[in-house]
């Protein structure tokens, strides 16, 4: 699932959510697998930690803390951590290791075999933790056996060859986090087949091209008889494949609508469904002779010309490095970014005697020097200032109610 889990349109309050909580799993996997395995702290690694959060319907704290990469001129808001860090940084470790090791089998990449062997450590860790929370870690595994077989066999159906992926989601974002509703365990688990079932249907469509290139297993390719496809063969795959990833869409939808409302949600069903239908329609606005080249980054938000003309060059760059110039880099990576680690603990967390929950400034005071109210007057937290900057305004009338309002743009621009 890497690279796929992030909200369409963020709003501010979703930037400073998603900022928060991915500064709390850099500093934990800093600190409890290594300083290297802060790289893991990504999009879907956060997204783990908010759906847990969100399915406990727990309110966790900000504190402030220096960023390791700027530890004397920083200080970042960051969520308290909680058991459901420690799982969303076992879980994301743990796949993406695998995911190294897969890799490797497949196409005997020395980068990824060296990348496998030299965080094989980070994995077994991983997966202690995993069997501490009560997460069936045997099962997946299982089921990534089961997937192994399928692509050395020759399964052709996609309800089976996608079976493997849905029931490792369908486990992982079942798993009820401690003070969750027992209730809430079908939906939960519902919701994390579709979204197995929709990365499944996208992975394969942007592989496509790829993997009959190379001769690889490719679900899409298999069960529509695509031994060496056309490039209008490929397109109309693909095409088929977002009408069955929009079906799981749909399914999404449904599940998340019978999950108990909570502060979290709007992210939720913002990254979930607003976010996964905009990444299939911004692959359908491709022309068709496009979309077998398409990659992840064609389905995200574009960047700014001047970013995104830097970003293809670098990477352009990278690819012509020598694979020995590679794996040098990669090793000087590992001996660098220690050096910066000790800033991890440099600024104790509650050391600002400004910090309040939100970890920012206080929002009552704030208010009270902007407008001139008491802080007793103030919009309710779920103002999205707040998840921003701590900032609310001054409005009794435009107190939510559960419904974000934003009630001060000039003061948030």
């Amino acid at each position: 699932m890497i690279g796929y889990l992030s909200p369409a349109a963020p709003t501010l309050a979703d930037r400073g959510v998603f900022r928060s909580y991915q500064c709390a799993l850099c500093h934990y996997l800093g600190r409890e697998y290594g300083p290297f395995y802060r790289f893991f702290a990504n999009a879907d690694m956060v997204f783990l930690n908010v759906w847990r959060d969100a399915a406990a319907r727990r309110e966790v704290g900000v504190g402030r803390r220096a960023c390791v990469v700027a530890p004397l001129v920083t200080s970042l808001p960051v969520r308290e951590e909680t058991d459901n860090t420690a799982f969303a940084a076992a879980f994301g470790v743990y796949m993406a290791v695998a995911k190294l090791e897969d890799d490797w089998a497949d196409d005997r990449d020395l980068l990824r075999g060296f990348g496998a062997w030299a965080l094989r450590r980070g994995k077994r860790r991983a997966r202690e933790v995993l069997e501490a929370a009560g997460l069936p870690i045997a099962a997946i595994e299982a089921q990534m056996a089961e997937q192994a077989a399928i692509e050395r066999g020759s399964e052709a159906a996609l309800d089976a060859a996608s079976a493997p992926t849905r029931r490792i989601a369908a486990i992982a974002f079942g798993a009820l986090p401690t003070g969750a509703d027992p209730a809430a365990e079908p939906a939960l688990a519902e919701a994390g087949e579709a979204l197995g079932g929709f990365l499944f249907f996208v992975d394969n469509a942007l592989d496509l091209a790829g993997d009959a290139r190379a001769r690889r297993y490719n679900a899409l390719a298999r069960a529509a008889g695509l031994a060496s496809p056309r490039p209008e063969e490929e397109a109309a795959a693909i095409a088929l494949a977002a009408a069955a990833a929009e079906v799981e869409v749909g399914r999404l939808s449904s599940a998340l609508s019978r999950l108990p409302a909570g502060p979290l949600s709007g992210f939720l069903r913002r990254t979930l469904v607003a976010g996964f239908r905009d990444k299939l329609a911004r692959l359908l606005a491709l022309p068709a002779e496009r979309r077998p080249l398409a990659s992840l980054r064609d389905l995200l938000p574009p960047r700014t010309r001047l970013v995104d003309r830097l970003a293809v060059q670098a990477a352009a760059g990278w690819r012509r490095v020598p694979l020995r110039l590679q794996m040098a880099g990669a090793f000087l990576a590992v001996m660098l970014f220690p050096r910066a680690a000790w800033a991890a603990g440099w600024w104790p967390a509650g050391a600002d005697p400004e910090v309040g929950d939100t970890g920012l400034v206080d929002p009552a005071r704030m208010a009270q020097a902007a407008d001139g109210q008491s802080g007793e007057d103030c919009a309710t937290p779920c103002d999205p200032c707040v998840g921003s900057f701590g900032w609310v305004s001054c409005a009794p009338e435009s107190c939510c109610d559960g419904v974000c309002n934003d009630a001060c743009p000039s003061t948030c621009s």
